[in-house]
């Protein structure tokens, strides 16, 4: 008798993913984690729409993992994620293994992430994932985690327009905009890497869970 499938949408953030992972755990008890989302490259070969199997996460700066000493990083579950390499693998899918770092802020130039990727030596950079190994370890559940690319490591992107987008509404943000057109065009290139990682997750995803679980239909893609 195959185990129900539970699909969780937890938003962006550390906090946001805790919070539904633990409400996850209390509620429904699973076995395993899966772990999906997107991620930005670090590694100048990573091209937007990759998929990323996640092997070592590191927190963000200056943050140490329970247990472990300053600088170590914590891990996703070896088994799960070779096992899902070779589901992948099977199916004709290509992936890449990497480690990732997960930051409270986004890296907005080009020179931030490259220096990130000197200095950390990890493939990607995402919002969640630490904090999501951090409380699967808490509670003693094997996790894998899986990233698509959505922005490529040359992107770069002005946080003051999405801060006029969240705090003043659309005036704000058109406003912005007009003093700074090239911001404007780097917002939709974002956009254009956004939906193809999300064409690229659903891809992915549709087939291990329906190799998980029964009756599950395919959501349809926005345009």
């Amino acid at each position: 008798m195959q185990r129900p499938v539970y699909v969780v949408q937890s938003g962006i953030g550390r906090k946001n993913a805790v919070m539904a992972l633990e409400t996850l755990i209390e509620e429904a008890r699973p076995g395993v984690l899966l772990s999906c989302g997107w991620a930005g490259a670090l590694n100048p070969d990573f091209a937007i729409g990759e998929i990323v199997i996640v092997e070592k996460v590191m927190g963000p700066p200056h943050h140490c993992f329970p247990g472990k000493k300053y600088g170590e990083r914590g891990e996703t579950s070896k088994q799960l994620r070779q096992s899902l390499g070779k589901f992948l693998t099977d199916h004709g899918i290509g992936f890449s293994m990497a480690s990732i770092i997960t930051v409270d802020t986004p890296l907005a130039t080009a020179r931030e992430k490259a220096n990130f990727f000197s200095t950390y030596r990890v493939g990607a950079v995402d919002m969640e994932t630490s904090a999501l190994v951090e409380c699967a370890n808490r509670k003693g559940l094997p996790l894998a985690g899986l990233r698509v690319i959505s922005d490529h490591v040359s992107m770069e992107f002005d946080l003051g327009l999405l801060k006029h987008f969240n705090d003043k509404g659309k005036l704000g943000f058109l406003a912005h905009a007009a003093r700074k057109p090239k911001a404007f065009m780097q917002l939709l290139y974002f956009r254009y890497g956004t939906h193809i990682a999300c064409k690229h997750l659903t891809n992915v995803i549709y087939p291990v869970l329906c190799a998980l679980g029964e009756n599950l239909r395919r959501p349809v893609m926005p345009g």
